[in-house]
């Protein structure tokens, strides 16, 4: 396995593509604020207790914290900083 930055990566891309575009994608700050807060295991429990008292709550999303599309960004700011990279690949 090899990982790469984002000018070793675009350096070997260009060798078959005229047109690379590397952009990153992240976290919305929305999703990165919810996923903290629900990884707290008071948070958990406290659901967890709720729902044994017959309490009903809201179905956040059956007890998991499932990322959707509209939780992702991608940007062409800052790419060195990126935890993952996206490349769009032209020919022409």
């Amino acid at each position: 396995m090899q990982e790469y930055g984002a000018e070793q990566f675009r350096s070997l891309l260009q060798d078959y593509f005229q047109n690379v575009e590397i952009l990153r994608q992240q976290w919305t700050s929305t999703f990165r604020t919810a996923a903290v807060i629900w990884s707290n295991p008071m948070i958990r429990l406290g659901r967890f207790l709720q729902r044994l008292r017959g309490r009903d709550l809201d179905d956040f999303a059956n007890g998991q914290l499932v990322p959707t599309e509209g939780d992702l960004v991608i940007s062409d700011i800052n790419i060195d900083l990126a935890a993952f990279l996206l490349c769009v690949c032209r020919r022409q």
